[in-house]
């Protein structure tokens, strides 16, 4: 897994407030969008605890299109290049975390020995200036 600070922080709750209006006034897709994201994160569960990795990465990819479906705020140019970045050096999944538009978003690599060369190549896509701001964070996954 690589973690990833945008350097780009934002107030979740203008987000939260686009995508309650879109539900609210049931924008196509939205609700159906938060519906499969409920069943998304049972099954990243699910294939998380069994170990099955394929499983989770498609759940993940699978929740963040949902994601990107609430409202046009929830990515930007940063993110989506950060997600370019990734998935052309290794990622074979990513997210956002929190409401999206910024903050943190994560990827995970597969197999787990491409994660250096995806980190390398992140660390050089957030040298962009518009990225100043940005780092890897340390983590790591402990079962």
């Amino acid at each position: 897994m690589v973690l990833v600070y945008s350097g780009k922080s934002r107030l979740s709750g203008n987000i939260h407030s686009h995508v309650y209006g879109a539900l609210r006034s049931d924008k196509l897709g939205v609700r159906a969008a938060f519906e499969a994201m409920t069943k998304q994160a049972q099954a990243a569960r699910d294939a998380f605890r069994l170990g099955n990795f394929g499983t989770l990465c498609r759940t993940v990819n699978d929740s963040w299109h949902c994601q990107e479906q609430l409202h046009e705020s929830v990515t930007n140019e940063d993110i989506t290049g950060l997600f370019n970045c990734a998935f052309d050096n290794g990622a074979a999944a990513g997210k956002a975390c929190g409401a999206g538009g910024g903050g943190c978003v994560f990827f995970l690599a597969e197999p787990p020995d491409l994660r250096p060369k995806l980190v390398e190549a992140i660390e050089k896509q957030i040298k962009n200036p518009e990225l100043s701001d940005a780092h890897v964070l340390d983590c790591k996954i402990v079962t």
